[in-house]
């Protein structure tokens, strides 16, 4: 793995890229994330995110979980559950099973007033874990920002646009993104 950041600068570029072949499953997989960081002034900012992966196997099944992409949760599609979308097992039990293919992609506007502590954000987050056609589920938030001695602390309300009935996810971050 492959992995550098520009910490505790307010315009910045972070990106992780993972490959990993494993003879043994007939498999190969690679997964890429960038992130850039905007500052627009003193106390606003432009989050980008963007991660996309791929799994070429045979048996997708046979692979670990751990292995598998999946969407979903604060650290993917806000908006759903953790690991709600992609592919599912069949009804009543509907697991999430993974899926060979990743695509996310993500905007925040964070604005913190009068150079204090605290922030607002908004956000629209989009993607999909698929296997053959990619079906993107787009979620959108807004949130707070509190700048706290021991690191950021970030509290997120999101909405799935997909499903109209879907519930509210709140989501609590505390500390750096790694």
């Amino acid at each position: 793995m492959i992995s550098f950041s520009l910490k505790r600068s307010p315009t910045g570029w972070r990106a992780r890229s993972a490959n990993d072949a494993g003879a043994q499953q007939h498999k190969h997989r690679n997964q890429h994330q960038n992130q850039p960081l905007f500052q627009l002034c003193a106390n606003r900012r432009l989050i980008l995110r963007g991660e996309g992966g791929t799994t070429w196997t045979s048996d997708l099944v046979a692979m670990p979980p751990s292995l598998r992409y999946f969407a979903g949760g604060d650290r993917s599609i806000r908006g759903y559950a953790y690991r709600e979308v992609g592919p599912r097992t069949p009804a009543p039990d509907k697991y999430a099973l993974g899926a060979k293919n990743l695509v996310i992609g993500s905007a925040e506007y964070e604005h913190y007033f009068n150079g204090g502590p605290w922030g607002a954000a908004v956000f629209v987050d989009t993607g999909s874990a698929f296997d053959n056609t990619i079906d993107l589920h787009t979620g959108v938030g807004f949130g707070v920002r509190w700048k706290s001695p021991v690191g950021p602390v970030r509290v997120d309300i999101a909405h799935g646009l997909n499903n109209p009935d879907s519930q509210f996810q709140l989501y609590l971050n505390i500390g750096a993104d790694l």
